[in-house]
């Protein structure tokens, strides 16, 4: 089977002023992964970071770049995925001991906080800090759009091996600004639900 290049496609729904984001990273998630014998776990967190990071970066309406990091006092203290404006991303995660297989967010992490640093090539910087207070790294981001940008944003992330190579994508769904009205409200639950 071939790999399936890397691919971003952006969407909207015109009369439900809502958009969207769909990512697939095969190669970038392979290429990221491969140069460190990083346990399953691991793996996976970083590979949904990279999703994460990239469908964030899909949404810069400037020439930038976005570091999406997590710090805890679990056994994975720090890691990290920067991307800019043209879908460049690397990453890295530093951790200690022995990490089990299906470990978790918490498990992996601790207790710590997620920062989401916007760099624009011209402006001001803007961090946002986030408590890792949700199961999902998805649920976690979702809780920082609702809080900074006070945008309705639905996230899925998935990420796996077929063939023995990684496999990442997600998909970002999320109420256009100034859609506040009622029936916008019941129009972004109807999206989701499809």
């Amino acid at each position: 089977m071939s790999q399936i290049p890397d691919q971003l496609h952006r969407f909207i729904f015109e009369n439900y002023e809502v958009r969207g984001e769909l990512v697939q990273l095969n190669q970038t998630t392979k290429d990221i992964l491969s140069g460190h014998h990083y346990p399953l776990a691991i793996q996976r967190l970083l590979s949904e970071l990279l999703v994460a990071t990239s469908l964030l970066t899909a949404t810069l309406k400037f020439e930038g770049s976005i570091t999406v990091q997590l710090q805890g006092d679990g056994p994975v203290r720090f890691a990290v995925i920067n991307g800019d404006h043209q879908q460049r991303l690397r990453g890295v995660a530093r951790y200690e001991g022995v990490i089990a297989e299906n470990a978790g967010l918490h498990e992996l992490i601790g207790k710590g906080h997620m920062m989401i640093t916007v760099i624009p090539d011209e402006g001001e910087r803007y961090q946002g800090i986030v408590a890792l207070d949700s199961d999902t790294l998805a649920a976690c981001l979702e809780g920082y759009f609702a809080q900074s940008e006070q945008l309705p944003t639905r996230i899925w992330l998935k990420t796996g091996l077929n063939e023995e190579q990684p496999k990442a994508a997600g998909m970002l769904i999320q109420a256009m600004p100034n859609s506040n009205s009622e029936q916008h409200a019941l129009d972004f639950e109807h999206i989701v639900t499809l």
